[in-house]
């Protein structure tokens, strides 16, 4: 995936909330909120969004998506997805969310780190619209978990998938579902 940074011009729709800005891929595909101090890393498959340049990081938040055929969001079993690809268990708490025009479902795994022996944390995220898939990876310290948590919900929160931005200095979407 490519960064661009574009010159918005006055009057434009995008907002933020406080102290954060806004990640757009792929014409809308998928939007959110992060920290306005990380450090933004597209790679070819993901965007990695770091609290600072690694090696010094001490979390990443990772995002891909592909967009697939329009499908029913609800005849898509998340759950199933996200026990196949990540071996869950009934153990694990998952919760599910819905909003206008798709489904997410997350849960958190917590490991011990091989190499430094600590506690960390790992947050993976589903979502699922009629014409979009993606994935959100977080992961950080247990002992971050404080301040990781805020993050992890202004993310959410501002999570929106499978718009269009026609004319993409205006931050105006249109839903494609709603055509």
């Amino acid at each position: 995936m490519e960064r661009a940074s574009y010159p918005l011009p006055e009057g434009h729709g995008w907002k933020a909330r406080p102290g954060y800005r806004c990640l757009v891929a792929d014409e809308g595909a998928v939007r959110f909120d992060f920290p306005r101090d990380w450090h933004v890393e597209p790679g070819p498959e993901s965007i990695k969004i770091y609290d600072a340049p690694p090696p010094e990081d001490e979390c990443c938040l990772e995002m891909s998506f592909r967009r697939q055929p329009h499908v029913d969001i609800d005849a898509v079993s998340l759950h199933g997805l996200v026990s196949a690809a990540l071996g869950a268990d009934d153990r694990l708490e998952i919760e599910e969310l819905r909003r206008h025009n798709f489904r997410l479902l997350w849960l958190e795994q917590t490991m011990l780190d091989s190499k430094l022996g600590k506690p960390a944390v790992m947050r993976v995220a589903v979502a699922l619209s009629s014409g979009v898939q993606v994935l959100l990876t977080f992961s950080f310290w247990e002992a971050d978990r404080g301040r990781r948590e805020p993050v992890w919900r202004a993310v959410l929160d501002s999570l929106q998938i499978g718009l269009k931005y026609p004319d993409p200095f205006s931050g105006r979407p249109i839903d494609p579902s709603a055509q």
